[in-house]
């Protein structure tokens, strides 16, 4: 499979699930990102068989040239803009933006029990690796936006969720990328739907501390120890965008 092939792959099971009202199922999500890996892994430039006609008319000029390099640029552009409308379908691989944040919102929303009923889980914190803050601020605290094929000035649906979304940045996922994307989280009000779960050992949330001053020591010795276990308790809760670089 070429990166043609791919991309095209990658459209088909979009274009399906969104003809049947749903997201992708874990299969088709493995899939999309197989088919993700082979686009990423061709030569900017290249697209297979599709392109043959093209190479066929270069032929005997410089490869280094610059029609040459201007075409892989251009071809490089593309494959950026087909990757980001494709996962712009389904709410996926995004920077925080309103777009991204009503995707993962809605995602949240939608979920349903085992009978199919609606639980609507209430988004209520937004956990976003450490230099995302600023852009949250810019979403949730700006009253207006300019909105292509709107006008500028137009009302930003987010502000009203000011007071309800809560941002936390969080480093541990800036070091658990090791420099690949920065995926991002919505998780739940609790009280609509638990995600996670953390639990103390006969409901002590504080640490425990005990002073001793052993023989033939000056000066005393702290212990300090608090016993705590953290669980996963429903994925409804809690939704993911695998974000970008």
């Amino acid at each position: 499979m070429n990166k043609t092939e791919a991309l095209a792959r990658q459209q088909a099971l979009v274009n399906q699930a969104r003809t049947e009202n749903r997201g992708l199922t874990a299969e088709e999500q493995a899939e999309f990102e197989r088919c993700q890996q082979i686009i990423d892994a061709e030569p900017a430039g290249t697209a297979g068989q599709g392109s043959q006609g093209a190479a066929e008319g270069q032929r005997g000029a410089d490869p280094a040239g610059p029609d040459a390099i201007q075409q892989a640029l251009a071809a490089e552009r593309q494959r950026t803009a087909d990757i980001t409308s494709l996962c712009r379908q389904v709410g996926m691989d995004a920077a925080p933006s309103i777009d991204t944040m009503q995707a993962i919102m809605l995602k949240l929303l939608r979920q349903t029990d085992p009978f199919g009923e609606s639980i609507m889980v209430q988004p209520r914190f937004v956990i976003v690796p450490v230099g995302y803050g600023f852009k949250m601020a810019q979403i949730l605290e700006s009253p207006q936006i300019d909105v292509e094929g709107i006008g500028s000035h137009t009302a930003n649906a987010l502000y009203q969720y000011r007071n309800r979304l809560q941002a936390v940045e969080e480093g541990t996922i800036n070091t658990l990328a090791k420099g690949e994307a920065l995926p991002w989280f919505m998780a739940g009000d609790p009280a609509t739907g638990r995600s996670i779960q953390v639990d103390y050992l006969n409901g002590m949330k504080t640490p425990s501390i005990r002073r001793s001053q052993p023989a033939g020591r000056l000066g005393y010795v702290w212990d300090l120890w608090m016993d705590w276990g953290v669980s996963a308790v429903d994925w409804r809760g809690i939704a993911k965008n695998p974000g970008v670089q």
